[in-house]
């Protein structure tokens, strides 16, 4: 009964439950367990575990698998004096001791006195994710249930024992118990550790690893041992839970194993992976130190060690075990790739760019992000025709990414490609049309800051197909038409955007520019003095109706606008100047001095300018 230890090293595959497994009809599956339950109870049996002060060390299950032998957890009876058994009609059912056992996979072999009906044996490989599973085995209460549930975590390990989660709800006294797929047979063996509510279920070919016909050995024959503290047990245990992402149970052990045998790299290994899954950052970067200490050479513990320092966003730590990872293994692709991230974030773009390049060399099945990083790193390195293929790649990965295909359009009209970048922002209007304004406002910046006047003004008119009922939209293209100096175009744009929004106080102040830009003062005027009834205290309003009297060469008028002026703007020398200025038209030298004097406080130099017209 002395097993040789095997080496069980899994990895992690983390299954999301959706919620239509759930959402099915919960009456059928009950309906289904009670049928499994009808049908196979008779070959389940409740055991205790009696220890040697007489009290019950464990509640748990057994199930026949041949003549007069059930199986169950090896941990149930590892520390019993005596175990007690009772069929599912109350029976009681007597041990006569222990066949066989396992503790590399915890699973015993029990003779009884009497027959009881042997189960059927099923392939545990047949489970996949969803499948419907149920458990017989007992409850609190010392009776026989069955419990339904579905495969939710199946954990993928590198040796031929699986172990899987599922949504059974029972609890610790279920422990050893059967698990049935749909057809009635026997897939696997639930196992609960002592006093958790986590479980998993053990492939029912761990039968295999026992022999029936060993020769049976009383229970108090037995030397006693708590399976948790045993190197085995700690070992099958905490692979097991950490293999379907179970982190507690999987961390409490995985400790114990690093402990009894500290030269287990393997376990180390996957300890450092839970630690850093449960985000105990600084402690899987010790496992991984300890391990490099053991293990110079292990290039896989210096590349987890950087993406832990990757993980605490500890950047300049994390550069030194990636760049030795890659030392010891040119081929280690993942390094490189955190590498760049690390170099991005300390902003050495260059370092960052090279180390992406050579990730995408290795041509990954997962490029993760890897393009949208390396088109950023070059954005910032100012490397633009490399970033516009480089985004032009990571859309290809992610077709649907509006992010993305912004980028590329800044990135388009940085390198003067303005019709490549247009068409984005184009089809990024057309597929968000509650945010085409904002598409669109891009593409008249983007042609107005090339000096595209035309291309600029042809795209502000899409602001208005957009929303025509937007006064912002009219205002900006008569914005752009009087940019141009088309200031007859804009006037009858800046009119519609006073329309639609009679408070848009920018509309009038160009309305009355274009206005008096084509020598009609007056309509100038009248545009300000509406705005001035709304907005009696701009003081460039006020200036402007000043400006176009002056224009007109009506001097008495602009006195007061500009006296108005000067008493919302003290300092505006402007206002001063051209009021200095009307003074000395209508020959009122005493007022223009007075006004050169307080300009001279303002702008010696406009004061000077002033001085010159004196007389």
């Amino acid at each position: 009964m002395n097993k040789k230890r095997a080496l069980m090293v899994f990895s992690m595959i983390l299954l999301i439950i959706p919620s239509f497994l759930f959402s099915q009809n919960e009456e059928d599956l009950e309906a289904q367990a009670l049928n499994i339950f009808n049908n196979y109870k008779d070959g389940v049996i409740i055991l205790k575990s009696i220890g040697e002060d007489d009290s019950v060390i464990f509640n748990g299950t057994g199930f026949a698998v041949g003549e007069k032998i059930i199986a169950t957890n090896y941990h149930l009876i590892s520390m019993a004096k005596s175990i007690e058994g009772t069929t599912a009609d109350g029976k009681p059912v007597k041990i006569k001791g222990i066949v066989d056992y396992d503790k590399e996979t915890n699973i015993a072999l029990l003779e009884i006195n009497k027959k009881i009906p042997v189960l059927s044996i099923g392939e545990f490989e047949s489970l996949e994710f969803g499948s419907k599973v149920f458990l017989i085995g007992a409850n609190q209460i010392g009776q026989i249930r069955a419990y339904p549930g579905k495969i939710i975590n199946i954990g993928e390990p590198l040796t031929n024992i699986k172990v899987a989660d599922s949504s059974i709800d029972a609890g610790d006294e279920a422990s050893g118990g059967p698990v049935f797929s749909e057809n009635g047979q026997v897939v696997g063996i639930i196992f609960y550790p002592t006093s958790s509510s986590s479980k998993i279920i053990i492939p029912i070919s761990v039968l295999n690893r026992v022999n029936k016909d060993s020769t049976e050995i009383k229970v108090k024959s037995m030397e006693k041992e708590d399976y948790f503290s045993t190197l085995e047990g700690a070992y099958f245990t905490g692979h097991s839970f950490a293999a379907v992402n179970n982190m507690i149970i999987a961390e409490d052990n995985l400790k114990k194993v690093a402990e009894l045998n500290p030269n287990d790299l393997e376990t180390k290994m996957v300890l450092g992976g839970v630690l850093t899954r449960g985000r105990a950052f600084s402690s899987a970067v010790s496992i991984y130190k300890d391990i490099t200490e053991l293990d110079p050479e292990s290039d896989e513990a210096y590349l987890k060690m950087g993406t832990v320092y990757i993980e605490m966003r500890n950047w300049k730590e994390a550069i030194s075990p990636l760049e030795k990872a890659v030392e010891l293994n040119r081929d280690n692709s993942d390094a490189y790739y955190n590498i760049g991230v690390a170099y991005e974030e300390l902003k050495d773009y260059e370092k960052a760019i090279e180390n992406y390049k050579k990730f995408i060399e290795f041509k990954p099945k997962d490029l993760k992000d890897t393009y949208l990083r390396l088109g950023i790193a070059q954005l910032e390195a100012e490397q633009f025709e490399g970033a516009a293929d480089s985004l032009e790649h990571a859309i290809e990965n992610n077709p649907e990414n509006d992010n993305l295909k912004y980028r590329l359009a800044e990135t388009y009209q940085k390198i003067g490609k303005y019709e490549e970048a247009s068409a984005i922002y184009l089809s990024l209007a057309k597929n968000n049309p509650d945010n085409a304004q904002f598409y669109y406002n891009l593409m008249v910046r983007m042609y107005d800051e090339a000096n595209m006047p035309d291309k600029a003004i042809e795209s502000a008119k899409k602001l208005i197909e957009a929303e025509p009922g937007s006064a912002d939209a009219y205002y900006n293209v008569g914005y752009m038409y009087m940019k141009q100096d088309h200031f007859k175009e804009a006037i009858p744009l800046f009119e519609k955007a006073i329309e639609l929004d009679p408070e848009l106080e920018y509309a009038y102040m160009n309305l009355a520019v274009c206005h008096s830009r084509i020598n009609q003062y007056t309509q100038s005027i009248a545009v300000l003095r509406v705005l001035t009834e709304k907005r009696p205290n701009n003081a460039d309003a006020w200036l402007s109706i000043a400006v176009n009297y002056l224009r007109m060469k009506n001097w008495r008028a602009a006195i007061a606008p500009l006296q108005k002026t000067t008493e919302l703007d003290p300092k505006n020398s402007q206002a001063y100047y051209n009021l200095g200025i009307a003074y000395l038209n209508l020959r009122d030298n005493d007022n223009a001095r007075r006004v050169y004097l307080e300009l001279k406080k303002i702008d010696s130099n406009m004061a000077a300018r002033l001085l010159k017209y004196f007389r």
